[in-house]
């Protein structure tokens, strides 16, 4: 974390938490062959995230952020986030990702390359 990140009450700001989850959630898109460039028509867009803040975070602080698979359908994929400060859980997160047509500006189908991918996670995680 930055020094930055502190709010007035000299601990993480609780829009932080929600950037972690982003990056987190971006690099996993990466990794799964889904688009996160703007010059790509179907790509994922965040339409709900949650967080329930369980320990507050204060610098100096180097934060863990994981990222699980939950429930997904032919549009819309669940992920699960936890938030670890050192051996501390510090906050736990729950996103929804729609697929959308930006030149359509209307949600379809998981493209199939990454519904593979996304069975292949779930079959490793055990569900």
């Amino acid at each position: 974390m930055r020094w930055g990140d502190m709010d007035a009450f000299q601990h993480v700001n609780n829009t932080v938490y929600f950037r972690f989850m982003e990056q987190v959630r971006i690099e996993w898109f990466e990794r799964i062959g889904a688009a996160v460039s703007a010059s790509e028509d179907i790509v994922p867009n965040l339409v709900g995230a949650e967080c329930r803040f369980l320990r507050a975070i204060t610098y100096p602080a180097a934060v863990r952020v994981t990222i699980r698979l939950g429930h997904w359908n032919e549009k819309v994929v669940q992920t699960f986030h936890e938030i670890w400060d050192g051996a501390t859980l510090s906050a736990i997160g729950d996103c929804r990702i729609l697929w959308m047509s930006i030149a359509a500006q209307r949600s379809v189908p998981i493209p199939m390359a990454i519904r593979t991918q996304l069975e292949r996670l779930r079959d490793s995680q055990g569900e």
